[in-house]
């Protein structure tokens, strides 16, 4: 808590556009994500929807023997807390500039 509170007090009087982003965790964030689908499906197949890169994707996709029926579909992550709870969001640079427009 005691690091908390120095982080608070050091960014007191910054201006907004010095104030340090809030990382992932303080965001309760999902990182961006990749699936393989069946082309046109809904879901995506088993064991197929959690990557962390399109070129995982792609190698596991490419390695299914109907290969030619699926594609890689680009999951965007979210920010729970700032999306849904956050009173603040509304003037909060990090949100308008990188949150904000990928949803």
């Amino acid at each position: 808590m005691e690091g908390r509170v120095k982080a608070f007090e050091a960014a007191w009087n910054l201006p907004d556009e010095e104030l340090p982003y809030c990382t992932i965790e303080e965001r309760w964030g999902d990182p961006d994500r990749y699936a393989v689908k069946k082309i046109g499906g809904k879901a995506c197949l088993p064991h197929a929807g959690n990557f962390e890169s399109a070129s995982l994707a792609e190698q596991f996709r490419r390695a299914r023997p109907d290969a030619a029926q699926c594609g890689v579909e680009f999951r965007p992550g979210c920010s729970k807390r700032c999306e849904r709870y956050c009173e603040v969001a509304p003037f909060c640079n990090q949100y308008n500039e990188t949150i904000k427009p990928a949803f």
